[in-house]
């Protein structure tokens, strides 16, 4: 599909299946990473993307382009994030395996 940023967010708010496909390949990785870092590991992440991107498609209608389609959908990420980590236990700490893989700030 060769169509400009807007055209596809248009095509995506009016159900179009080929340009919402286009929107998640263009944002896919940059907020796998994004969750990435906040999660710290592939699998949330992975996770956290595709509920972002049900969450994006769910409200895409309400994108209005005052700020970058990219900026709303990492806000909306960033909510995704924020719900999971509320929805866990609070004040149970992350497992052995986590911390392990986290890096030593030495």
């Amino acid at each position: 599909m060769d169509a400009t940023p807007q055209s596809r967010i248009l095509a995506a708010q009016s159900g179009d299946p080929q340009a919402a496909e286009a929107l998640i390949l263009e944002h896919h990785a940059r907020l796998f990473a994004f969750l990435r870092r906040l999660c710290g590991n592939d699998a949330d992440a992975a996770d956290l993307t595709q509920r972002t991107f049900t969450r994006v498609w769910t409200s895409i209608g309400s994108y209005s382009g005052h700020s970058s389609i990219s900026a709303w959908i990492h806000g909306i990420a960033h909510h995704v994030y924020l719900d999971w980590r509320r929805a866990q236990r609070p004040g149970e700490s992350p497992p052995d395996a986590w911390w392990e893989a986290c890096p030593s700030p030495d």
